[in-house]
């Protein structure tokens, strides 16, 4: 990599760096992606059914088709708009690896589904539909989250005082505002489950600027969704789920989200913090 001192030397200017679109627009066009995404999905669910398939083959079918062609279609928008460095998909050499570790555990965290099913009755194609399913996801939510719309903005803000950080925050909020789509879990669960995806949102921009690389990230999301949804693999026990809630209060709730988010939240701020803006810069003028 180049020098510090030369990179001083030819700091790049906002006037050679190509941006095609407003970064606003841009946004809502990502916006506007994931949304049509979740109408795509459910459109198609009822129609592979009709087909002949289970309710579970045609969810997971569904998603992985249009989550795979949304993830081949940020691919080449990625090389369209020349992010490859910045989108951890170019020629950068793979770094701090050992930073990984900290998203693995969430897998080790979720992995105990694994020991709960009676694989007796486990379909196991259904069991390797719903590994596909859940990597389209990973793949699909970070490359369009952080190889698209974070690398978008690093490359218009990096320039600025506080461009990295805030380009790096918008797009986890973003992210965590993006699963805030319906209410059937109530608004409490909702509001949870936007924060512990902005927070996972934040430590995998993070990591994505600290490592040089998109893939493993997706593919650790991608885990951690499939152990996640192992669940519908179990027996129904929506009453005894309903005791349980009911029994929880607001502040067993709020102490559950606090102990799982605030390492994460601690451990990306400090990470975020030895970025390099002269690495990122680095990133934004390279082309290949």
């Amino acid at each position: 990599m180049t020098s510090k001192t030369k990179l001083d030397d030819s700091i790049p200017t906002k006037q050679n760096i190509s941006i095609p679109f407003s970064p606003l627009l841009f946004a809502l066009a990502i916006v506007l992606l994931v949304v049509v995404s979740i109408y795509t999905k459910a459109a198609l669910d009822p129609i592979l059914e009709e087909a002949g398939l289970s309710s579970f083959r045609a969810k997971h079918t569904a998603r992985a088709f249009v989550n795979f062609s949304i993830f081949f279609g940020a691919v080449w928008m990625i090389k369209k708009l020349s992010l490859t460095q910045l989108a951890g998909v170019g020629d950068y050499p793979f770094v701090r690896k050992y930073l990984l570790l900290a998203p693995l555990l969430l897998i080790l965290m979720s992995a105990s589904n694994l020991f709960e099913l009676d694989y007796a009755t486990v379909n196991f194609f259904d069991l390797g539909l719903l590994f596909v399913s859940s990597l389209s996801i990973g793949l699909f939510e970070e490359f369009v989250m952080l190889g698209l719309l974070q690398s978008y903005f690093l490359k218009c803000y990096w320039l600025k005082k506080n461009g990295i950080w805030l380009s790096v925050i918008f797009t986890c909020l973003m992210f965590g505002l993006l699963h805030f789509v319906t209410f059937s879990e109530g608004l409490v669960e909702e509001v949870i489950q936007v924060t512990i995806a902005a927070v996972l949102g934040l430590m995998f921009g993070t990591l994505l600027l600290r490592t040089n690389r998109l893939l493993p990230i997706a593919i650790i999301h991608g885990l951690f969704d499939f152990f996640s949804l192992l669940d519908e693999f179990k027996p129904p026990v929506a009453e005894v789920l309903t005791a349980v809630k009911a029994d929880r209060t607001l502040i067993d709730n709020l102490l559950s989200v606090a102990i799982l988010v605030a390492p994460m939240l601690i451990f990306s701020l400090i990470q975020l913090r030895k970025v390099s803006p002269q690495d990122v810069g680095e990133k934004a003028v390279t082309i290949h």
